[in-house]
């Protein structure tokens, strides 16, 4: 009767390299140092705080899942600004994510051109700020 080898246990280092350091090193790849990040800065209508969050998560999970974006993080400051930032492959990648300047473009899914569009409604378009665009020089993200 043949005996039954026992596993070896695998340490949480051995995981870690393998299942998280090796494939972000693969996201760096040479293609890539030219990472791009956009900051959103947004002051939302009174009691829209809500269905904004559940809309921005939407999209941003979208962007990352379908569209090529690496990340994406939303924050509210002290005074009552939203701010998010997402981060990008690249420039390109980030252009070609987002077609459309104003209404949503008709390449997003139905869901996700609604998430676009009360994005917009919850915005105070009294305090209409603009988006911030850059070239990540220094990262340890």
């Amino acid at each position: 009767m043949e005996q039954a080898q026992a596993l070896k246990p695998v340490s949480f280092i051995e995981n870690f390299g393998k299942f998280f350091l090796y494939p972000l090193l693969l996201s760096f790849s040479s293609k890539e140092k030219s990472l791009f990040a956009a900051i959103y800065q947004i002051y939302l209508k009174e009691d829209r705080e809500t269905e904004f969050q559940k809309a921005w998560h939407t999209l941003a999970q979208y962007f990352v899942e379908k569209r090529g974006a690496l990340g994406s993080c939303l924050h509210r400051t002290t005074d009552g600004m939203w701010l998010a930032y997402s981060r990008w492959p690249d420039k390109k990648t980030r252009d070609a994510s987002w077609p459309g300047e104003n209404d949503p473009s008709d390449e997003l899914p139905r869901e996700i051109k609604e998430a676009v569009l009360l994005i917009k409604d919850c915005m105070d378009p009294d305090r209409k700020l603009p988006d911030i665009c850059m070239d990540v020089v220094d990262d340890l993200l």
